[in-house]
Order: C-alpha cells, then sequence, then structure tokens
C-alpha cells in the first residue's frame, strides 16, 4: 500500500500542511482545498471514551437536513449529525448505505470532513457514486489491504491511485502555466505600446492640429454689397420702368388728339416732322441716366460675384488639402490608440503610466514563473497534499491496515461506519481514533457469522452489538408490526422470561433474570396496537414516558398552561400522562407537551421536566421493511469440504 497515493480534487478540507514544507504560498491559492485546511480550527478531542456508561452531556439535534426520507430517519440523522461523540443507528442493510450517503452530505453542510468504512469493497463503489450523483467534487476512494485499482469501477477508479493525484496536480500546472504565458504575452504589447510613445503622441498632436485648423475653416459668404446692390437695381429699375411708362402715356394722349382718316394721314406723310411727346430731353435723360446707374450696378455686382468665386475655390482648396492630411495622419493616430486600448488603457496614457504598467505586468509575469518554477519542484509533496485535504473519503474497513490517506491520527471529524456487526473491535477502535466523532450503522438482527459457524457453537456478540445495549435510551419501537416498549438495555445474549398481562393477556411482558430477581425489561403490545393507548398505558400503569420530539419545540405560555410544539408538525392525539401533563401524539410523533398551570408547571420547571423526559438519545432503532422469511442453508458435517 505504501506505493498507492489516492487524490483527491481541488475541492474541500483537509488537515493543515506542514507549515516547515517548502511548498510556496502561491501554489496553494490554486487549491481551495489547501486554503481551507490552513484556516480550520484545531479539531475537538473526542469525548466518547471518557463516557463509556452513557454518561455522556446532553446535546441538541441538528436543524432540519435537506434530504427525503421517513420521519424517524431524518430525526436519526439529525442527531447523528450533531452529536459530539458516538451514535449508533441500527437500520436494515438496504438502507444503511442511503442514510450514510445522507450523513456524509449532511456533514459536507457543515463544513466537517468524513471518513466512511464499509464491510465491502462494493459498499465504497456504491457510496462513491451516490456522493459523486449528489455534487460532492471532493470524494476520495480508499483502497483495501491487497485491493486493486485498475479493476475498480470506473466512478471509484477515476478517484484513486497516484494517477488521479498526478492528474490534478497536472490540471493546475496547466492553469499556473497558461497564468504566466498570459502576463509574459502581455509585457510585450506594453514595451511596444511605451517605445512608440513619442511617436503616437506626436502623430495624436498632430492629428488634433489639422482637426483644429479644418474646424476653423468655414465656408465664405457673399460680400454684402450683393445684397445693396440688388436692392438698388430694382429700385433702378423701378424707376426705369416708371419713366418708360410715363413716356408711353404721353405718347398715347399726343395720338389720340391728331385727326382720323385718310386724307390726315396723307398729310402727316407730307407734313414736316414733328418731336414725338415722349421724347422730351428731360424724360430721355432720365432714362438714359437710369440705364447707366443699372449697367454700373451689373457691373459691380459680376466683379464681387467672381471675387467670391475665387474666395469659395480658394477655401474648397484649403479644405481638401487638410482632409488630405488627416486622412494621412489618422491611421498612425488610430493604430496608437488600438495598442493603447488592448494594453488596458481607456484614454491616452502618460509615458510615466506606460512605464509603471509595463514593470507591474513584467513582475507579474516573473512572480507567476517564479511560482510555475516552485510548483515544479513540489509537485510530489502537493500530491499528498490533495491527499488530506480530500472532503470525504470512502474506502472498506481493511483500508485502515495500509491506506496513506489513513494514517493521521484525529485527521476526520466523523467517522461514519456502516455493517458495524461485521466489524471487529480492532478495526472499530482503529476507525474511532481518526475523527473525533462517530456514527456506527449496523443490524443486530443478523448475526455476524452464517449458520454453524465452528461447528455449532455459539458466535461472539459483536462490539456494535454491545454499544447498542449500553447506549440505546429505552424508547419505543416498531419492528414488523410488532410495537415493543423498551424499559431497560437487555444484553444480547440474555434470556427474557415473557408473562401475559393479567388483565390484558395481549400485552405482553417480559422480565429479564440479573441477579435472581426478576425485573420487566419490556412490554410487547399485539399489532395494530394504537400508539397513543399504549403510551397511556405505560405511563400509566409503570411511570414510563416515551417522548420522541420530531424537532426542538417552540415555548408559549397562557395563563392556563404552558406549551412545548414542534414548528410545523400537524395536530395529534391527546394522551393524559398525569401530574397535568399531556402529550400531543401523530404518527408516533411527539407534536406538542401542554404542562398545566394548575398543578403548579412554571416555564422553566416544564423546560426542566421535558429535558428529562425527551432527552436526546444515542442511539436509534429504524423500523424495518416487511420481507419473506429466509430457510438457513442446511450445514455441511464437520470436515466435509466442496
Amino acid at each position: 500500500m505504501s506505493d498507492r497515493h489516492p487524490a483527491a480534487g481541488p475541492v474541500g478540507t483537509g488537515s493543515p500542511p506542514d507549515p516547515g514544507a517548502s511548498l510556496a504560498p502561491e501554489c496553494y491559492a490554486w487549491f481551495p482545498a489547501l486554503t481551507a485546511a490552513l484556516a480550520r480550527p484545531p479539531r475537538v478531542p473526542p469525548v466518547a471514551s471518557s463516557h463509556p456508561n452513557g454518561t455522556a452531556p446532553p446535546f441538541t439535534p441538528a436543524d432540519a437536513l435537506i434530504g427525503d426520507g421517513t420521519p424517524a430517519e431524518l430525526a436519526a440523522l439529525r442527531a447523528a449529525v450533531a452529536c459530539p461523540d458516538l451514535y449508533l443507528i441500527e437500520a436494515a442493510g438496504p438502507d444503511q448505505l442511503r442514510l450514510a450517503g445522507h450523513l456524509a452530505l449532511a456533514c459536507r453542510q457543515r463544513g466537517e470532513r468524513v471518513l466512511i468504512l464499509t464491510a465491502e469493497p462494493i459498499d465504497a463503489d456504491k457510496l462513491v457514486v451516490r456522493l459523486r450523483d449528489a455534487g460532492e467534487a471532493s470524494v476520495l476512494r480508499a483502497l483495501g489491504a491487497g485491493e486493486p485499482a485498475n479493476q475498480l469501477p470506473a466512478a471509484s477508479a477515476e478517484r484513486v491511485g497516484r494517477a488521479h493525484g498526478e492528474l490534478a496536480v497536472q490540471q493546475v500546472r496547466a492553469k499556473l502555466q497558461a497564468a504566466a504565458h498570459e502576463a509574459a504575452a502581455r509585457c510585450a504589447p506594453l514595451g511596444a505600446a511605451a517605445a512608440d510613445w513619442e511617436s503616437a503622441t506626436a502623430a495624436r498632436d498632430r492629428s488634433a492640429e489639422l482637426r483644429a485648423a479644418r474646424a476653423g475653416l468655414s465656408t465664405p459668404t457673399p460680400p454684402p454689397r450683393l445684397a445693396a446692390i440688388a436692392v438698388e437695381l430694382e429700385g433702378v429699375r423701378s424707376a426705369y420702368a416708371q419713366a418708360t411708362a410715363e413716356r408711353d402715356g404721353l405718347q398715347t394722349a399726343a395720338d389720340a388728339k391728331k385727326p382720323a382718316g385718310w386724307m390726315a394721314s396723307v398729310k402727316r406723310l407730307f407734313a414736316a416732322d414733328e418731336v414725338a411727346p415722349g421724347n422730351r430731353p428731360a424724360l430721355t435723360a432720365k432714362l438714359a441716366d437710369l440705364d447707366a446707374q443699372a449697367v454700373a450696378l451689373s457691373l459691380e455686382a459680376e466683379t464681387l460675384n467672381a471675387a467670391h468665386a475665387v474666395a469659395e475655390a480658394t477655401q474648397t482648396r484649403a479644405v481638401a488639402d487638410l482632409d488630405a492630411q488627416l486622412l494621412a495622419a489618422t491611421p498612425a493616430h488610430d493604430a496608437a490608440q488600438a495598442r493603447f486600448d488592448a494594453v488596458g488603457f481607456g484614454s491616452w496614457p502618460t509615458a510615466a503610466e506606460l512605464a509603471a504598467r509595463l514593470a507591474e505586468t513584467r513582475a507579474e509575469a516573473d512572480r507567476h514563473a517564479a511560482t510555475l518554477r516552485q510548483f515544479d519542484a513540489d509537485a510530489p509533496v502537493l500530491a499528498r497534499r490533495l491527499i488530506d485535504a480530500a472532503a470525504v473519503v470512502v474506502g472498506p474497513a481493511s483500508a485502515l491496515r495500509g491506506e496513506p490517506a489513513l494514517h493521521a491520527p484525529g485527521h476526520f471529524d466523523v467517522a461514519v461506519v456502516t455493517d458495524a456487526e461485521l466489524l471487529g473491535e480492532a478495526e472499530l477502535h482503529a476507525a474511532w481514533s481518526l475523527s473525533g466523532r462517530r456514527v456506527l450503522f449496523g443490524d443486530a438482527a443478523v448475526p455476524p457469522h452464517p449458520p454453524g459457524y465452528r461447528n455449532g457453537r455459539t458466535p461472539p456478540t459483536s462490539q456494535f452489538v454491545r454499544l447498542l445495549h449500553r447506549h440505546h435510551a429505552p424508547g419505543l419501537h416498531v419492528d414488523r408490526d410488532q410495537m415493543t416498549a423498551q424499559l431497560l438495555a437487555v444484553p444480547a445474549d440474555a434470556a427474557l422470561h415473557c408473562e401475559p398481562l393479567a388483565d390484558q393477556p395481549e400485552v405482553e411482558l417480559r422480565f429479564l433474570h440479573t441477579t435472581g430477581t426478576p425485573v420487566l425489561a419490556q412490554v410487547a403490545f399485539p399489532p395494530n396496537f394504537a400508539v397513543a393507548a399504549a403510551k397511556a398505558f405505560l405511563a400509566r400503569e409503570l411511570g414510563a414516558y416515551f417522548l420522541r420530539l420530531a424537532g426542538p419545540p417552540d415555548w408559549t405560555e397562557t395563563d392556563a398552561a404552558v406549551v412545548a410544539r414542534v414548528p410545523g408538525s400537524p395536530a395529534g392525539d391527546g394522551i393524559d400522562l398525569g401530574c397535568g401533563v399531556t402529550e400531543e401524539a401523530a404518527d408516533g410523533w411527539t407534536v406538542a407537551v401542554r404542562f398545566d398551570k394548575s398543578h403548579g408547571w412554571t416555564r422553566s420547571s416544564a423546560q426542566a421536566r421535558l429535558a428529562e423526559l425527551a432527552p436526546t438519545p444515542r442511539s436509534a432503532r429504524l423500523p424495518r421493511p416487511p420481507k419473506a422469511p429466509e430457510y438457513a442453508q442446511p450445514r455441511r458435517p464437520a470436515g466435509v469440504r466442496g
């Protein structure tokens, strides 16, 4: 087994790493398991060994657990999770693995490290699959004595052996290497950006100057004189039109005064020329002056328009020239901006900012490279640390003989053992030495050895059965439709004397003969006997109380009574326990207890009395499912083989 080094994934908690090891702190940061291990408080030493007679201090069950199950199973798991020392659960074989998986997940929710030991390797493989499917990533499959890792199922083979540890280390090494390469890759563009900062800044400034010059160029406006000329020209034309109209009016009037007829026309042909009325000197001079003004204004407008066209052409050439220069300068500016954006600068950096960022990135690249070198040097140590940091270790009990992951004492917060009746004292003691708390699953009804053990001799009582009879508190339980009230702890090999009750023959009294005087140890009720009637009978006739709270109760007080009620519980049947105490039970569970103030009960006395009547047990016997009768195989005579 010394050459096998199972490893777990990088999730979970484990024992603190050796401070003297050479592993660099940066390496731990890549494994949350190791970081959490450094922060773990010291474990509390086990306390069960100091209370061998069942006088351990009381404890409060844990809060509601995530999962399914019967009320009896959930109550047992809640007590097992919170029990500070030793808890025993008697359950049928098929239920043990399911309950052990639920218990391990509940302990993991509390941040605890769990060891699960099974009697058979196949049960360990089933638990690995159950925990993996439930989302627990850090599960280690411990190898039993002589168990070949290459013959395990795939789910378990992935979590054992040196190969898995090396694979986990290689995965983290790939991440470290990628981080180192990424930091080194960021140095090159930063260096290029720093080297080109001056030319890039010059290009930026030139682009800014060109943009400012381009913004300063505006389209030339027409001279204001053009508007005045247009107004004056319009006035001249209006005056010219008016003078022309006046002239035409005079001519029309003169023509109207001339005689009509043919003879008048002939006379006018031979008469001397007359001056037309419209050709008067003043009017003619006015028309000539107006015409001269119009010509002068038109020439002035043409001159101004020609000058404005020249200015517009000059402006257009200047804009085109600036646009060409901007087009030539923009790529260099944009390329520089893109380089700065690529290295993480949202705005244009200064030379000092670039130098500082470059120095920081080079230091980061050097740090990652140094961490990678240290990681490569300490990889074997780290693989071993991963073994110690596994959150859940599952394996057969034979792994206690040589599995490296189980060597350190006090290594786990809780040890869970299934089929504990099949394990010897040495194996149970070895499991107990690894953790401060233990939870044992077993089946006291199944003999630890097959029929015919050692030629018919009585097989020895297992350690689990002895512990169960020592620690199991008196209780009322139903097994195969048989309801039994356990008044005393009965040794496994003890014989009970049974007698029917005189006035109720269906009720059976079972007496234990220890010192010659019979002592009532059990009361067995017939099938289908009401639980409420059985509790009332036991309280009335024997003064025995069997209260089983399904959870921590809430206390309320009125003028008449003090009531303790389990939150969210349904209503139940009332059972008079005497002395002003009334139990309310539903489905065999105590949902409320009422203390009548007329009998002198106060809140403090009621709380003290309820703690006496319903202490949290350190063991649980779960109901067994009905099954078909089994027939023992015939024994071969002694000395016969094959």
